[in-house]
């Protein structure tokens, strides 16, 4: 365990690793700050990792450094504050994962520019991750260039912290924000990838399989949240914790190879001008999954009040279904936006190029010859301009 003050501070941070086989737990506050910050890595090979402490790797004139925190049997932050900021470009926190050496599809990109963090000591993937709603992590660029990145993961992963990348004041894009794993709880969570003078930047959410509800979900505690994900059994998010993110202007990207459902109704209101963030279902990467809607859900309805502003939905699959069938046979389902809708079914498994699935090979590579998006009698669509890709025999 750990409750001391470690500090590592000149122009260029340094190094800080902490290592544990069985058990790690950490109340402690460990800053490798600097004018760029450093590496902070706490890892447990084969236990649990468990870190109440704050950890900063903030940059005092140019770009915030690295933290790495993970346990092979489960990681947990319960009221931490990790902080990877830095003036001149926000830096990166990984969570329950080697995010360099062993690469989601969705954050790949990022492995060349990030810190080989297993360098000294090998950060494993967890199996069970909780971030609690008294946590926070941020990785913000502060006056100018982009925010960093924020990239979680458990094979089980619940998170209700408040988790930004935003870029800097003056100029900057927005960064990542990832949450990923095959069970995925993040009800309550607060993500914010803003960018003042830029481009907004993206949250990803990466499970098997999810269903976005209706509900509002508050922060929880270490304890109550990981009972919560203990017992749950399939991924959910709120429409409440979807659209607030939304209309703060981060986009969001729902990227599974399994099924979307969607249960809640979303209505949006993206408040700043010239602000188009969107809105991304895809199951692309996962064969012949659906994504439908179901019960009583009415309704896509984009009020965003920003001048020049609107949401934009992209939906993606791969031969599944994609439907969205009337309520109780007279009530239609209604998406209206002041964005772009583009819908498309046409996508080979793991494929990036359109036009892979036809009338002919529908049979082989679809769930079935029948439509490949479906509506109900009484749908209606409304936005700046309506793409639909789907195969019927």
């Amino acid at each position: 365990s750990a409750s001391s003050t470690l500090q590592n501070q000149n122009n260029q941070a340094g190094q800080i690793h902490v290592a544990g086989t069985n058990s790690l737990i950490s109340a402690a506050t460990i800053t490798a700050n600097g004018d760029n910050g450093g590496l902070v890595v706490m890892a447990s090979s084969a236990g649990v990792n468990q870190n109440t402490g704050y950890i900063q790797t903030n940059g005092g004139a140019g770009l915030g450094g690295t933290v790495a925190i993970s346990g092979l049997v489960s990681t947990t932050l319960s009221g931490a504050a990790i902080e990877a900021n830095g003036t001149q470009g926000g830096g990166y926190i990984l969570v329950g994962r080697d995010f360099k050496n062993n690469t989601l599809p969705g954050s790949a990109y990022l492995a060349n520019s990030i810190a080989n963090i297993s360098a000294v000591i090998t950060v494993p993937t967890s199996n069970f991750t909780v971030i609690d709603g008294a946590t926070s992590l941020s990785a913000n660029a502060i006056t100018n260039g982009n925010g960093g990145a924020v990239l979680t993961w458990g094979e089980s992963l619940g998170i209700q912290a408040a988790v930004s990348a935003n870029g800097g004041l003056l100029s900057g894009k927005g960064g990542l924000i990832e949450t990923s794993g095959n069970i995925l709880l993040v009800d309550g969570i607060a993500v914010s990838a803003n960018a003042p003078n830029g481009i907004k930047g993206l949250w990803l959410l990466d499970p098997t399989s999810i269903t976005i509800s209706s509900g509002l979900a508050g922060g929880s505690t270490g304890s109550s949240l990981s009972a919560a994900l203990a017992a749950a059994g399939a991924s959910t998010i709120t429409n409440i914790d979807l659209q607030a993110a939304i209309n703060a202007g981060t986009s969001v990207n729902v990227v599974t190879n399994g099924s979307i459902t969607l249960s809640g109704n979303l209505t949006f209101d993206v408040s700043g001008s010239n602000s188009t963030p969107t809105l991304t279902l895809d199951n692309r990467s996962g064969s012949k999954q659906s994504i439908t809607t179901s019960g009583s859900i009415s309704a896509i309805t984009d009020n965003s009040s920003g001048s020049g502003s609107g949401v934009n939905i992209n939906i993606y699959s791969a031969g599944g279904a994609i439907s969205f069938p009337d309520n109780n046979g007279s009530t239609g389902f209604a998406i209206n936006i002041k964005g772009n809708l583009v819908i498309d079914n046409t996508f080979a498994v793991n494929g990036s190029s359109s036009g892979f699935i036809t009338s002919s090979n529908a049979t082989t590579y679809a769930i079935s010859t029948a439509s490949g998006v479906s509506f109900g009698y009484y749908q209606t669509l409304t936005a700046k301009s309506v793409t639909i890709n789907g195969v019927s025999s």
